[in-house]
């Protein structure tokens, strides 16, 4: 198209050259005509060249971005995001600096840099010829929209909550830095682990709301759950939340002789891990030991592994070589006898991976499903939604802490049903800016499944009530949404749910964690936090006392 146009137009300035040539009166009397149509043909010229840029540019950025994840087109961002924040790390990433030499601002000091430099995230020499990397420029600068509004609800939040009832827990401290959640049905009792300055603890709450026990640690508590009668598991995360290559993180034994008495077992059972956020033990090879699989995030390096119980020590097993390790389960889903993993991975390629479990290990990642790296994937369970025997897909995305800190018209719940050998099909979606967790579960006893879930990054300018919803099954995927009229005392980081005061129903417990200001929030929300100072919501499910 645009060589058959540019040699009309050539033919068309050629035959006005020769007429004009030969009719130099024309020219006097009509010079102003003239001076028009060749403005006209060159602004035509100029604006089929820059349309042939643009189609380069997009078949050049689909090449090079869907190598790494899934392609995200130009209108999924504000232009000054674009330009600002997305193209110069990814530019980073192809080697790319605007100085033409790798800037060391790009890696943490010590041994988690060096982590990223020798992996070659950051490449020092280019990876792209400036040629193609203009017409990438061009292509996203060109064709993004100035701003950006995804703030819409399609149905309203309403504040009451059916049949629960709210109390509080506040620490000492002033700042609530809540890092995890867990209730301890056996004995009543909540786990949570917390910062305070520059030492955090690991906290155990009794019944009623009054602390027994409280260990002081050097890095940060991120999830802690039972493997046996009186044995635990307690995982930190390394010296704080935030995203890091460091190898800080670990996991401890801890045993219980009574609800009293917590005590650590001597040194790290792993230690080395880079930022875990999440561990389960379960015998992977059939040897009657438990094996451990634990999500290593990292930042811009990290994996998920396995860690093979040999009695005295553990061997690493590196399962899928890519940070964003968040949460997986395990169970034998293609019924051959052996447990097979599903694993969310929440950065790079963001999805939904399939690893199966063969005698001789396991196959290479699956990726059952894709998500845009704009998701920011939290959490994810596999479960019989519908009841109609195939397990389902419950995920959520909203991580909005990155580079592109924007309202996300795909931000919320989803539900995949099951199709059968491990296909699966979205039949729901729930729009929840910054949603971050969600745990289905009878809360109402009527047979089917509700949903309780949290928001990290809700719009606080529009709608701060999505910092906690409850979607009440109405049948047929119809949900009705509500939240406690108190929802705005806390931002809510960490969830659990289960049967909390022994009365036959499910409650749920949620963290606080305010380390990160509330972007788009004008009502000094962040003052009342600090004032306040809740830790804990305890969401007390009072259905089954008939309230």
């Amino acid at each position: 198209m645009l060589k058959s146009y540019f040699t009309l137009s050539v033919s068309t300035i050629m035959f006005g050259c020769i007429f004009v040539a030969s009719n130099p009166l024309f020219v006097t009397r009509n010079l102003y005509f003239i001076l028009i149509l060749l403005l006209v043909v060159s602004f035509s010229c100029t604006r089929e060249r820059n349309n042939s840029n643009e189609v380069d540019g997009s078949t050049i950025a689909l090449q090079r971005c869907s190598g790494c994840h899934a392609f995200v087109p130009p209108g999924k961002l504000p232009k000054s995001s674009w330009k600002e924040d997305v193209l110069p790390h990814m530019g980073s990433m192809l080697g790319v600096y605007d100085q033409g030499k790798r800037p060391e601002s790009l890696f943490e000091r010590g041994e988690a840099g060096q982590r990223v430099k020798n992996a070659n995230i950051f490449p020092e020499e280019q990876q792209i010829s400036m040629e193609e990397w203009q017409s990438i420029v061009n292509y996203y600068l060109n064709n993004a929209p100035d701003s950006i509004n995804n703030s819409h609800k399609e149905s309203p939040i309403h504040i009451g909550l059916p049949h629960f009832e709210s109390k509080t827990y506040k620490l000492p401290s002033a700042m609530p830095l809540t890092s995890f959640v867990k209730i301890l049905p056996e004995t009543s009792q909540i786990a949570f682990g917390t910062t305070h300055g520059r030492w955090h603890s690991f906290n155990i709450l009794s019944a009623d709301l009054k602390q027994v026990q409280s260990y002081k640690l050097a890095v940060l508590p991120i999830e802690y759950y039972k493997i046996t009668d009186d044995l635990y598991s307690l995982t930190t995360i390394g010296k704080g939340l935030f995203p890091t290559d460091a190898a800080d993180g670990g996991m401890k034994h801890m045993t219980s002789t009574n609800p009293e008495s917590v005590s650590y077992e001597n040194g790290f059972v792993l230690n080395g891990l880079q930022r875990p956020v999440y561990s389960i033990h379960h015998d992977l090879n059939s040897d009657e030991l438990a094996d451990i699989i634990v999500c290593e995030f990292g930042s811009f390096t990290g994996k998920l592994a396995w860690y093979e119980n040999k009695g005295s020590s553990y061997n690493a097993h590196t399962l899928i070589a890519k940070p964003g390790a968040s949460r997986v389960v395990v169970e034998d889903m293609d019924t051959d006898g052996r447990p097979d993993i599903l694993a969310l991975m929440a950065q790079a390629n963001e999805g939904i991976y399939f690893l199966r479990n063969t005698e001789n290990g396991f196959d290479p990642a699956r990726q059952l499903l894709t998500f845009s790296p704009l998701s920011g994937s939290t959490y994810f369970d596999y479960i019989d939604f519908n009841g109609d025997g195939i397990k389902d897909i419950i995920y959520t995305c909203g991580d909005n802490a990155d580079k592109t800190p924007f309202l996300k018209e795909d931000h919320g719940i989803y539900i995949f049903l099951g199709q059968g050998d491990l296909q699966f099909k979205q039949y729901f979606f729930y729009p929840l800016n910054g949603a971050y967790k969600a745990l289905a579960k009878d809360y109402d006893l009527d047979g089917d499944l509700d949903i309780a879930a949290i928001s990290y990054f809700p719009d606080y300018e529009q709608a701060p009530e999505e910092g906690f919803v409850y979607l009440q099954n109405q049948g047929n995927m119809k949900f009705e949404a509500s939240s406690f009229s108190d929802v705005e005392i806390g931002r809510w980081i960490s969830m659990d749910a289960d049967d909390y005061d022994h009365d036959g129903d499910i409650d749920i417990v949620l963290g606080s964690n305010i380390g990160i200001t509330p972007t788009g929030d004008h009502s000094g929300i962040n003052n009342r936090w600090l004032k306040e100072g809740i830790s804990l919501v305890i969401l007390e499910n009072k259905i089954k006392k008939g309230r």
